[in-house]
């Protein structure tokens, strides 16, 4: 549609783009012009060019207001990762030590390391699906941790999981009750 027909009404963080103060959108348009191109409605396409003022709107604003968006976002991603650490044993914990996934990544695979991820070993890994998904998580955890010794407290850690997940759930179910 926008390589060949038109953009069409363009956005600012949802909104029209906002005149300034002297009653434009841009410098290039007239003060209070209220036609749909100063109101930021691009009717041009890519394959036909667009005018250098429906570019700014389009490409340059929203673009910017968006990567500083993401940007922000991203910081508040790698400051909450920050304190993760991978331990020898393929557990994750946080800071202060308590465990977030009893494996990295629920199979312990760093992707970008992955070798054997090529179409070369596809038909391997199919004809393995079985064996690798035919069991249960809680199943795979305890047979990979070992001795009963081991096992204890992961049951219990996976209880505690179990009753916080229905609480919350519960209280989730509540309070939308609550709100209908």
């Amino acid at each position: 549609m926008q390589m060949s027909c038109l953009l069409g009404q363009q956005e600012l963080e949802g909104k029209r783009p906002p005149m300034m103060p002297g009653g434009r959108t841009l410098p290039s348009f007239r003060p209070y012009e209220y036609s749909p191109r100063s109101g930021d409605f691009v009717d041009r396409s890519f394959l036909s060019g667009i005018r250098p003022q429906e570019y700014c709107f389009h490409c340059l604003i929203d673009r910017a207001v968006k990567t500083a968006r993401i940007g922000y976002l991203q910081r508040c991603l790698m400051k909450h990762f920050e304190g993760l650490v991978v331990n020898y044993d393929l557990t994750v914990h946080d800071s202060d030590r308590s465990v977030i996934q009893f494996q990295y990544g629920e199979d312990s695979l760093a992707v970008e390391k992955c070798t054997y991820l090529k179409e070369q070993y596809y038909p391997f890994l199919i004809d393995n699906q079985s064996i690798i998904l035919g069991q249960d998580e809680y199943s795979r955890i305890v047979d990979i941790c070992g001795s009963t010794k081991e096992k204890q407290p992961i049951i219990k850690t996976f209880k505690k999981i179990r009753a916080w997940r229905k609480k919350t759930r519960d209280l989730a179910d509540n309070e939308n009750n609550l709100n209908d």
